[in-house]
């Protein structure tokens, strides 16, 4: 014998009982471009980018001076089998040396560590171009750090 489908009465919003998805994310940035004294605060990755087929790692920034959260993200090469650093003129080569305020020594591990709770001053631009290079849309636009341009020694507030 067949079960007959119980319809709910009263679907919610959508007439076929199943909810629209709900959007939770955090709003983007758009602030002018410039330059910006930021604070590490966070670190992701590296982890594989689908989209782009390559390791990439995301240093999070909060402004020093303004109330606004960006990030920096930085290519750590396409090898699937791990993260690369390709050389000294890469961006992650030259971050790294920064943050560590030396180069590393031949076979020093170059942990993302390094950058947490330090100071940079920071070039911000607004993303325009989409991941093939075609122009984004207004509402796509948002603003992120293209790179750092010399580390800042300053310290953190002490708290008791």
């Amino acid at each position: 014998m067949k079960r007959k489908r119980r319809f709910n009465p009263d679907p919610p919003n959508n007439g076929r009982g199943v909810a629209p998805p709900v959007w939770n994310g955090e709003p983007y940035p758009v602030i002018d471009d410039g330059r910006m004294l930021v604070r590490v605060v966070e670190l992701q990755g590296p982890e594989w980018v689908r989209n782009y087929q390559r390791w990439s790692i995301r240093l999070g920034c909060e402004g020093v001076y303004e109330p606004v959260s960006l990030s920096l993200f930085i290519n750590l090469g396409d090898d699937r089998s791990g993260p690369r650093v390709a050389g000294r003129q890469s961006k992650y080569y030259k971050h790294w040396s920064m943050a560590n305020g030396q180069p590393p020594a031949k076979g020093q591990s170059m942990g993302s560590d390094v950058f947490l709770d330090k100071f940079f001053m920071a070039q911000v631009e607004k993303a325009t171009k989409g991941t093939k290079g075609e122009a984004k849309g207004e509402e796509e636009i948002y603003s992120r750090i293209t790179h750092f341009i010399r580390q800042e020694e300053m310290s953190l507030p002490h708290t008791p």
